[in-house]
């Protein structure tokens, strides 16, 4: 496999600037965020893009921690799935690694 790399909250600052370095140098990038045209400009310029679109709280995150704690105090919330955030790592290997499926959504 050539050299790759994935950037996590890849929007219009520093994670943007940082997807099209690596592009320019040879890298095949897997820009990880929530913006749909930044995946896109990226893709046009004939580096591969993964999308994985995320409909559960990932564990150990700020959101997760702060979701558990309302339901601690009997606050209502959302009811939605939890997921490990190593199966999303794995999720985006296989699709970068394949680079077969470009799109995914979990759950």
């Amino acid at each position: 496999m050539s050299n790759s790399i994935a950037v996590f909250g890849a929007g219009p600052g520093l994670g943007q600037a940082v997807a099209r370095r690596y592009a320019r140098e040879g890298y095949a990038v897997t820009p990880v965020g929530r913006r749909q045209d930044l995946h896109a400009e990226v893709a046009e310029k004939g580096v591969y893009v993964g999308m994985l679109y995320i409909g559960a709280a990932i564990k150990n995150s700020a959101f997760h921690a702060e979701m558990e704690k309302a339901k601690a105090a009997g606050d209502p919330v959302w009811d939605m799935p939890t997921v490990d955030p190593e199966h999303l790592a794995g999720l985006l290997w296989t699709m970068h690694g394949t680079r077969g499926q470009r799109e995914a959504i979990y759950p």
